[in-house]
């Protein structure tokens, strides 16, 4: 629901931003008004309502130079600058406002103020687009800002002075406007004190002062600020500058220290492999150490067995020397050769024997080879010579 919209009326002369007064410019505002000057945010196709009381030929241009001649003529002086023949007022209105309306106000006024209306424009066509957080809402909504423009002829022609409006009076516009417009009216500011017009220009030329003096003091600390900041800005500078230099530097160094890192992580797996390597290298080893050691029992035994084997062949060679020495030639042949064909076979034996174990060496070999030979060229040598050998010269 739109909210109901307060009657109101304020003077264009009046103090505006900025503390300066908008004065009335007699050639602007009526193009303004009967929208012969383009205006923004308006619409195009709804045009102001106007009704004129001047004569034909008459404008608002020479209504201020028929003042200026009138003011000469009764106070034999120049039109000051400041002069204000006519005001304009700024009427708030409403959609349900007509010209007849503003007619009738304007007749009030006019009784209130003596003050001669000279022209009224009602426009409807101002306003604009609603606006959400900065953004127009879509669909589009045009909000009107009704207001009227009447324009006043305020001086007296008798005296060429001007006619002034005191206090109650534009208290008193504010209920005209609130009764013939049917709206309701604004608050009352009970809290403002009214100033007199030499009051209200001392008072204005003191508040410039004061603010062209903050200006300045504000001016001052701003250039203080200005170049405290341009320093903090230019440390602040040095300050990422010595960062980014650290930070290049640090950069460096940790990516140094991640390819020394990755190396060592190379090194240490590469060790805990080879440990592990030898871990099982030492197993194994410790496993064929008790196997050797177990082989080499068993070649004691081996070789123990070998030399009972040649104890027994040498107790055999003594009784084959017994028998020699008991039998005849013949007998003697015939026992070598199968003492020979004996010894070659047992020979046979204690090498398969030997290879068996598995540990036996290349001299345990020769060695029994050696002893072998050795029997067998003594037996050779006896069956040859027909001469009986010893036994203890065969070096067993």
């Amino acid at each position: 629901m739109l909210k109901k919209r307060k009657a109101g009326i304020r003077m264009t002369t009046q103090g505006s931003k900025y503390n300066k007064r908008v004065e009335f410019n007699p050639g602007v505002a009526f193009k303004h008004n009967t929208r012969q000057m383009k205006t923004i945010n308006t619409k195009v196709d709804i045009k102001p309502e106007c009704y004129n009381f001047m004569k034909q030929g008459e404008t608002f241009i020479t209504k201020c130079q028929e003042y200026e001649k009138i003011y000469t003529e009764k106070t034999g002086q120049k039109v000051q600058k400041k002069a204000q023949p006519l005001r304009e007022m700024i009427v708030i209105t409403d959609s349900h406002i007509t010209l007849e309306h503003l007619k009738t106000l304007t007749e009030e006024i006019q009784k209130l103020t003596k003050w001669k209306a000279l022209h009224i424009a009602h426009h409807k066509d101002e306003g604009h687009y609603k606006m959400v957080n900065g953004k127009q809402v879509e669909p589009k909504e045009f909000i009107t800002n009704y207001h009227a423009h009447i324009v006043f002829e305020c001086y007296d022609k008798k005296t060429g002075k001007s006619i002034l409006l005191n206090k109650k009076q534009m208290s008193k516009l504010q209920d005209l406007a609130a009764i013939h417009l049917d709206m309701p009216r604004g608050e009352i500011n009970s809290g403002r004190v009214h100033l007199e017009p030499e009051q209200y220009k001392q008072a204005q030329i003191d508040k410039d002062k004061a603010i062209e003096k903050a200006i300045e003091e504000n001016t001052l600390i701003f250039d203080t600020l200005l170049t405290t900041e341009k320093q903090n800005n230019k440390n602040l500078s040095a300050v990422k500058d010595y960062i980014s230099s650290n930070l290049n530097e640090t950069t460096k160094s940790n990516k140094k220290l991640s390819l020394l890192t990755q190396e060592l992580q190379k090194t240490v797996k590469a060790l805990e492999q080879e440990n592990s390597s030898l871990k099982s290298l030492n197993k194994t080893l410790n496993n064929e150490l008790l196997a050797a050691n177990d082989d080499i029992e068993k070649l004691k035994e081996q070789n123990t067995e070998i030399t009972n084997y040649f104890l027994t062949a040498k107790k055999e060679l003594e009784d084959l020397q017994l028998i020699l020495d008991t039998l005849g030639l013949g007998e003697i042949k015939t026992k070598l050769k199968e003492a020979k064909k004996k010894f070659k076979t047992d020979y046979d034996s204690a090498r398969d024997l030997l290879k068996a174990s598995g540990i036996a060496t290349q001299q345990d070999y020769q060695e029994l080879k050696t002893k072998f030979t050795e029997i067998t060229e003594k037996l050779s040598a006896l069956n040859k010579t027909n001469i009986p050998v010893k036994i203890n010269d065969m070096n067993i």
